[in-house]
Parts: structure tokens; sequence; C-alpha cells
């Protein structure tokens, strides 16, 4: 008759530790699911981090991309400018060169006259 409390009391015992250790499995479960959620929102958070930084990245390759091609088109366009104006001053040089050797030759004329004069009116 004792034994059978006995049994009775070490069955409540065993269910008591199984339901226990079912708790304890359940209590480990939980802390490793929640340990995996925060996991993933970390992962999450650096992919999004990653992601910004590439775009970012992005955004300055073409910007700088930007900044080469309106580099190279100032360089052309003041290059341009920079020939047309040679140009423009090369002829203005030629058209004063021609001005100077055609004063030049008046002077040398008019001089020559002058002379002439000069020599007409000594013998006169």
């Amino acid at each position: 008759h004792k034994k059978k409390k006995k049994k009775r009391y070490s069955e409540g015992s065993e269910n008591k530790l199984q339901l226990d250790t079912h708790q304890s499995f359940l209590a480990k479960e939980n802390m490793f699911k929640e340990a995996l959620v925060m996991k993933s929102k970390s992962v999450r958070g650096l992919e999004n981090k990653i992601s910004h930084f590439e775009s970012a990245l992005q955004k300055s390759q073409s910007d700088l991309t930007f900044t080469q091609i309106s580099k190279d088109a100032l360089q052309s366009n003041a290059t341009k400018e920079i020939e047309e104006e040679k140009f423009l001053a090369d002829e203005r040089i030629a058209e004063i060169a021609a001005s100077l050797k055609y004063m030049k030759t008046e002077l040398s004329d008019c001089t020559e006259k002058y002379e002439r004069q000069i020599a007409d009116l000594m013998v006169k």
C-alpha cells in the first residue's frame, strides 16, 4: 500500500521533472528565437547600411564622371576659344603690319617728295 503512494509520488516528481525540463527547453528555445530575431535585425541593418553606402558610392562615381565630362568640355571650349582668339589676334597683327608697311611707304614717298621740293627751292 505504501509502495503505491511512493510510486505515485515518484510519478509526480517525474512529471514535474519532465515539465521543468520542457519549460527549460521552451525558455531556451525562446531565447534562441529572440537571439535569432536580433541577429536578423542587425543583419538587415547592416544590409541597409551597405545598400546606403553603395548608392552613395554610385552617386559619387556619377558625380565624378559628370565633373570629368564637364572639365573636358570646358577644356575643349577653352582650347577652341584660345585658338579663335589667337587666329583673330594673328589676323589683327597682319592688318597692323600691312598698315605699318603702307605708312612707311607713304612716309618714304612723302619724304622723297619734300626732299625734292626742298632741293628745288634751294636751286631757285
